[in-house]
């Protein structure tokens, strides 16, 4: 059994091209998990372990592996930085005890990085910072701070500052024990040795920066203010206890620097995470319902019953892999398990440590540890596995919908049925696919978050099921809304299956721009007095059964958002009398019809936020043409000699916006494109 305390699972997230995915591997190199060091230039990483990874140079998946370093035992997760994949951040964030947010020296805080933070801020996901590539042209460790605190409101507490930076050299300061680590590199690789503290004007900007240090923490923890009042020296033992309660409360955030590539500053990112992120015993525990809808703390005992979280799935020929994060108990091959949204019982294969690509054989797995699980045929993101006996579930998991589709078809009629459960498999995979089959047309419509989410599925229908689709041009989903409240009252009365449905619905739409999902709510006295156990049944009718139907739009057949609807009255043939459950969702069904009818309903698209990098000298044709399409220029910030522009567009406008970008600029510009919200669309219908 492995200490509990011990314990540490983060991962590693940052915008596209921070270094995220480098140091990673240089994390792995230190702890001896493999004898060379795996580039992302050379196609060698052990984390991008995928063909179209390798080929890419991007991350598209996340990955796990464990590692020992010194007497803590790691699981590092490295995520994706391309917008396009920020659901595997999402469900990563999840699960992980604590994050590392990476960040180009150069560049600070990007688009990217705003998402991550956010994502972390939201699971309350304690957070290091590393500024990474110091040795980078155009690093400007003071600009990338102040951005760092300008972006996100938050003091960053700076445990490390560089002094020196030349071609050839990188001199660093620790602050907490007034250490000085030298860097000189020879080729790539940089050796390392420790430095007396330096003398004259920078001993005097270094003890200021230190003293502010001090200043920090005595503001965010009160036990060491106490040591601070008194004065004399406050030693390294004393300062990281206190960085420790700070990460936890979330009331600082520490930024350490460096260049992983030449493998600077590294290993003291490593001493880092085992000093100040939480072991899974630190943190809240996770809270799930039991079968009578009563609340059970969980604690992260491997003697309690098996509760088990699925974070993640991924397909292959002999089933799908589950990676689990084990909350609580133990979970062993052969095992029997409750899937709460199946309601089955299943038996577990088998249960693989985590090597990025590769999976290991194991006999068990302990609370507070991520494992790979092979067993259950039917598997999806955020399912609750638990003890049979038990059957305790957790809240549901809710994903981002696509925003971007494009028609796919197959060459040869007899392949329609290969490609449809090709992309069945890839949707086990990823929640924020979907597909439809247009049985009329013949046509099947791939959905995803971005042109390059639908290039890497259509690359993986070639390479991994061997197919030749031919695709059509990307197109924009849109949604609907209210456009203002709308109160529907009435009885439904048809002739239905032989018999007349009488139901009696009382219904409040309302919009609401504070949620995407439309909010179902049931008001108080919405059923009769004394409905008795049928009543329960209904009311899961209506919240399950009314996401249902605005799934198919009101108006346009676009999935409803922006709205609150809240079910005020429900009755059946008489006053006073239940309908049953099969005539109360026809009725749902049918409400929806009239209500798009009725209602002024508005077609909405989604509207991006764009963060483009481009020399100054290219900064005109880029402003006029983000204009030019209907965008807008919220800002445009000089970093050196580059210009930082922000803005925002209508999707439809950004399908080629990477190809504009580089032909008006020479390929010397790069952007960035966000979902940021949605808005009243252009096209009429």
């Amino acid at each position: 059994m492995r200490d509990l305390e011990k314990q540490r699972i983060f991962g590693v997230a940052a915008h596209i091209d921070a270094g995220k995915t480098t140091v990673s591997e240089r994390m792995l190199f230190l702890a001896g998990i493999q004898h060379r060091e795996g580039r992302v230039d050379e196609g060698t990483a052990t984390m991008d372990f995928e063909e179209e990874e390798r080929e890419r140079g991007i991350t598209v998946h996340s990955a796990a592996i464990d590692l020992v370093w010194k007497d803590w035992d790691f699981t590092l997760v490295d995520t994706p930085g391309h917008v396009d994949f920020t659901i595997e951040v999402e469900r990563c964030m999840r699960v992980l005890d604590g994050v590392i947010l990476v960040f180009d020296a150069a560049c600070g805080v990007e688009a990217q990085t705003e998402t991550v933070w956010e994502q972390a801020s939201r699971h309350g996901v304690p957070k290091l910072g590393f500024l990474n590539k110091l040795d980078k042209v155009g690093a400007n460790y003071e600009d990338a701070i102040r951005s760092i605190e300008t972006s996100f409101g938050v003091s960053a507490l700076l445990l490390q500052v560089p002094f020196l930076i030349e071609s050839h050299s990188i001199k660093i300061a620790d602050l907490r024990d007034r250490t000085v680590l030298a860097y000189s590199f020879d080729h790539a690789e940089a050796k390392c040795k420790e430095e007396p503290w330096p003398g004259g004007d920078v001993a005097e900007a270094l003890e200021m920066e230190r003293a502010s240090l001090l200043e920090v923490l005595a503001d965010a923890d009160e036990e060491f203010l106490e040591s601070y009042l008194e004065g004399g020296e406050q030693g390294r033992e004393l300062i990281d206890a206190a960085i420790r309660r700070c990460v936890l409360s979330g009331s600082v955030f520490p930024v350490l620097c460096g260049a992983a590539l030449r493998g600077v500053g590294v290993r003291g990112l490593l001493d880092a995470v085992g000093a100040f992120l939480p072991s899974p015993g630190d943190l809240p525990y996770a809270v799930a319902r039991d079968a009578k809808g009563k609340d059970v703390m969980l604690e992260p005992s491997p003697s309690a019953s098996l509760v088990a979280r699925v974070f993640k799935v991924v397909a292959s020929k002999h089933g799908p892999i589950g990676w689990l994060r084990i909350l609580q108990g133990t979970l062993e091959p052969h095992s029997q398990v409750w899937n709460s949204r199946t309601k089955r019982v299943e038996r577990v294969h088998s249960l693989y440590r985590l090597e990025g690509g590769h999976l290991d054989r194991v006999e068990s797995c302990e609370a507070g540890r991520i494992v790979a699980m092979r067993g259950l045929q039917d598997l999806r993101t955020g399912d609750t596995l638990s003890d049979r006996g038990k059957r305790l579930i957790l809240p549901e998991w809710s994903f981002p919908k696509p925003v971007i589709s494009m028609a796919v078809e197959v060459r040869k009629s007899e392949e329609r049925e290969d490609l449809l459960r090709a992309l069945e498999s890839l949707e086990v995979e990823d929640p924020t696919m979907g597909f439809k089959n247009d049985e009329e047309t013949g046509q099947v419509l791939l959905s995803g978050m971005g042109e390059l989410h639908l290039q890497i599925l259509s690359s993986r229908l070639r390479r991994e099921f061997h197919l030749d689709p031919i695709l059509g041009r990307p197109t924009v989903a849109h949604r609907e809304t209210l456009g203002e409240p709308f109160l529907f009252e009435g009885r439904i009365q048809r002739a239905y299956q032989a018999k007349t449905l009488d139901v009696f619905l009382r219904v409040q739409f309302t919009p609401n721009p504070g949620v995407t999902e439309p909010l179902v709510e049931l008001a108080g006295g919405a059923f009769p007095e004394g409905a008795g156990p049928m009543k329960r049944v209904l009311e899961e009718s209506v919240l399950q059964g009314f996401p249902r139907d605005l799934e198919g739009g009101l108006k346009y057949g676009y999935p409803v958002v922006l709205c609150r609807i809240e079910v005020q009255k429900v009755e059946g043939e008489g006053e006073g009398d239940l309908p049953s459950q099969e005539d109360l969702e026809t009725a749902m069904s049918l409400m929806c019809r009239e209500v798009g009818e009725q209602a002024r309903v508005e077609l909405l698209e989604p509207w991006m936020r764009v963060e483009v990098q481009v020399p100054e000298a290219h900064l005109s044709p880029i402003l006029g043409d983000l204009q030019a399409h209907g965008g807008e220029v919220a800002g445009v910030e000089m970093r050196g000699t580059l210009a930082l522009v922000r803005g925002r567009a209508p999707l439809g406008q950004l399908l080629d916006y990477s190809t504009r970008v580089r032909s008006l600029s020479q390929g010397r510009a790069s952007a960035t494109v966000l979902f940021e919200s949605w808005k009243a669309s252009r096209t009429k219908k």
